[in-house]
């Protein structure tokens, strides 16, 4: 359960509209005058806005990041019965589109974000013989090979200049060696992903600068442990040290 540290002063009385609650200041399920937000068509640009109304910006070096299904533990307060959908110019999540879809949302569905996530600085290899190889994480949570669609083409060996020498770069090596996009040889993951979808050209800097997905907007295979294949399709990475 989501643990409410109020100490006795009403959600309302807060100068802003909206408000965090998780374990940090920076992340957690975003409550909006009193009700936590849905997470129906929870997306990048509505974290993008919420971080900026709390005081976070890009020129921050930060990178906001939504999560859905309370991911930061279930609220005990009532959910909202809308959703927002917004374009990411916003300055305050109530400029946003107020959707309606006339349904309770149920405490398994409230939206959240992390507003200081530095992309570089949340990429790891973790399990193998040394910080060159291993399962690839973001944010403490697995890389998904998978796009919405199943394919994890970008993470084929034949292809391992492109998406996954970017990764190597930005660990700090110079390219990659060998890549997994299913079953790889290092310790099966049991946790949800929260990037997916990745795919890069080779010549990126960064994976910012290429195609991704930083929610559970992806294939279920990705995110949802009922599946009879969860956690088989961790990119598993080596890099040439």
């Amino acid at each position: 359960m989501l643990v409410n540290k109020l100490e006795n002063e009403n959600i309302l009385s807060y100068e802003r509209s909206i408000m965090l609650m998780g374990e940090d200041d920076d992340s957690g399920t975003v409550f909006y005058r009193g009700q936590y937000v849905c997470d129906s068509g929870w997306g990048p640009e509505e974290a993008k806005v919420v971080c900026r109304e709390l005081g976070y910006t890009n020129d921050d070096g930060y990178v906001p990041v939504a999560t859905r299904n309370s991911r930061f533990g279930q609220p005990n307060q009532n959910g909202a019965s809308s959703w927002f959908k917004c374009s990411g110019s916003e300055q305050l999540l109530s400029e946003c589109t107020k959707m309606t879809g006339g349904r309770f949302c149920p405490p398994s569905h409230a939206a959240g974000v992390v507003c200081t996530s530095t992309l570089e600085s949340s990429l790891e290899l973790r399990d193998g013989s040394g910080p060159h190889e291993g399962n690839l994480y973001f944010q403490g949570a697995p890389v998904c090979s998978l796009n919405k669609a199943g394919s994890a083409l970008e993470w084929n060996t034949k292809d391992k200049d492109k998406t996954p020498t970017v990764v190597c770069k930005m660990l700090g090596f110079s390219r990659a060696t060998d890549t997994w996009c299913v079953s790889s040889p290092f310790p099966a993951t049991t946790l949800p992903a929260k990037l997916s979808s990745v795919s890069c050209s080779g010549g990126q800097s960064s994976i910012l600068d290429c195609e991704h997905v930083l929610t559970e907007d992806t294939h279920e295979y990705c995110y949802n442990k009922k599946s009879s294949s969860f956690g088989q399709y961790t990119v598993g990475l080596r890099c040439e040290k």
